[in-house]
């Protein structure tokens, strides 16, 4: 939900708090949520790659204890990630892969869950293959599914499909339409990234949208302002740089993980000392090399020995 709200930094302070957590619990839309929290985090923040990795290891996990509803909002993920950045090729060679398996598994829940995700994912795929009207008629049982049961976020990003397949046909009313429906859901949601996630086609999408509204004193203007500023902050932007770095002071887990730095232990190894996923590791080694402003192990211990974090 913070991370829904664009407060990021927040939302990195909770992951940080309770992810480990989270994959001792039998939980699995615990497990899923702080996923794909991180994995959403990281690819706000730029690490692409590492977004991969997180979902692909709460895939793994999945595969590992037999969770098929855990394997299948990984792997949507991915695709989905994929399919922002406009990887098309391999977000299409994957999903095949995820039916396939799917069809060679006998598990009803696999089936149920690949069903549930599927239209959000082809809808996408028509899109980006130019195929506008097919991605508005993929989304309509979804869209009325999500409606019936209440899943407000859900909602929101099929709306958001619907609006920009309608602006790719060059149908602004259904775009309009479609756009006005989404934002007076997330409006009353808070929900701000499920909109600056969808990339520079919706940013386009909401600077016309706002046209009639940007002078307007209506809480509707004044939403679309901030879904707009959320936009506008980069990542070379002081803000995205002072987040990444995180706040000014080491938090004792990072400390922790900052002596531990001084072994010749790998990656995988000192993830396992310190009962965690080895993407949980990566996640706090990028903010401690943030926070130290350098780039590697070395330079961190060296860092950490000249500010006395360290013993020399």
């Amino acid at each position: 939900l913070l991370y829904e709200m664009n407060r990021l930094e927040e939302a990195g302070g909770a992951l940080e708090h309770g992810l480990t957590t989270l994959v001792e619990q039998t939980s699995v839309d615990s497990i899923i949520m702080g996923h794909v929290a991180l994995a959403r985090l990281q690819n706000a923040q730029g690490s692409h790659l590492d977004a991969l990795e997180t979902l692909s290891e709460g895939e793994v996990i999945g595969r590992t204890h037999g969770l098929s509803r855990l394997v299948v909002a990984m792997a949507a993920e991915r695709i989905d990630l994929l399919l922002k950045r406009r990887e098309l090729g391999q977000a299409q060679a994957q999903w095949l892969e995820l039916q396939s398996f799917s069809e060679s598994d006998p598990a009803d829940a696999f089936k149920y869950a690949i069903s549930d995700k599927a239209p959000r994912l082809e809808s996408r795929i028509a899109l980006m293959k130019g195929n506008s009207s097919l991605a508005w008629e993929l989304t309509d049982p979804a869209l009325q599914r999500a409606t019936r049961t209440g899943q407000k976020r859900k909602q929101v990003e099929l709306l958001l499909v619907r609006a920009l397949a309608a602006q790719a046909a060059q149908d602004s009313e259904k775009a309009s339409d479609a756009l006005q429906k989404a934002v007076g859901i997330a409006m009353s949601e808070g929900y701000i990234r499920v909109f600056v996630d969808e990339g520079e086609p919706m940013r386009t999408l909401l600077v016309s949208a706002s046209g009639s509204t940007a002078r307007s004193d209506s809480p509707t203007g004044e939403y679309l302002r901030q879904i707009l500023a959320a936009f506008g902050v980069q990542k070379s932007d002081p803000k995205i740089s002072a987040f990444v770095a995180g706040a000014e002071s080491l938090t004792s887990r990072e400390l922790k993980i900052l002596r531990r730095l001084q072994s010749e232990l790998s990656n995988r190894q000192l993830a396992d000392t310190l009962f965690i996923t080895e993407g949980t590791l990566k996640w706090h080694l990028k903010n401690i090399y943030g926070k130290l402003n350098v780039t590697n192990r070395l330079t961190a211990v060296a860092a950490g020995r000249k500010l006395g974090l360290l013993d020399s």
